[in-house]
């Protein structure tokens, strides 16, 4: 008898350790795979921008005010409700607005980050586009509560 339970404790931790390092690897494993599927900032960045800009060709001004930091600026002295007047303006002047992405630079900095586009706007009241401009667009983003927000926007016609 008294071998049976020297086997059985023996069993038992034998079972119990097996157990533990299972579980350890099991959580390892888990940690693992879900930093490899986590989007890094510069990903997430780049959605953020890729939203803004559908949202303006789409002419949705809800859509982008979402994209917007408290306190946005631009061309370093509008806020945001003279941002949405020009906007507006720019919305009623062209149905239609495409926005086509030349060059890109990106400098991420924690939760800051500085965007450097070389961009060809068009806008046009029908399919073909009547008018079209080149600009370089400097932009401040800021990750506010996990999310990229557009800070300060400059812009310029080249």
């Amino acid at each position: 008898m008294r071998d049976n339970s020297i086997t059985l404790r023996a069993n038992f931790k034998h079972y119990f350790v097996s157990f533990y390092r299972l579980l350890i690897m099991l959580i390892i494993s888990a940690l693992l795979l879900s930093a490899c599927s986590s989007e890094s900032d510069e990903q997430l960045l780049n959605a953020a921008l890729d939203g803004l800009v559908l949202a303006i060709e789409k002419r949705q001004r809800g859509e982008v005010r979402q994209y917007l930091a408290k306190g946005f600026l631009a061309q370093r002295k509008q806020g945001q409700a003279e941002a949405e007047r020009l906007m507006l303006f720019y919305f009623q002047q062209n149905p239609t607005i495409s926005i086509y992405r030349m060059q890109q630079e990106v400098i991420i900095n924690n939760d800051r980050a500085e965007v450097s586009l070389l961009v060809m706007l068009t806008g046009s009241s029908g399919l073909l586009p009547e008018r079209g401009s080149r600009y370089q667009v400097d932009m401040l983003w800021q990750k506010q509560e996990g999310v990229w927000r557009l800070a300060n926007a400059n812009w310029e016609r080249r």
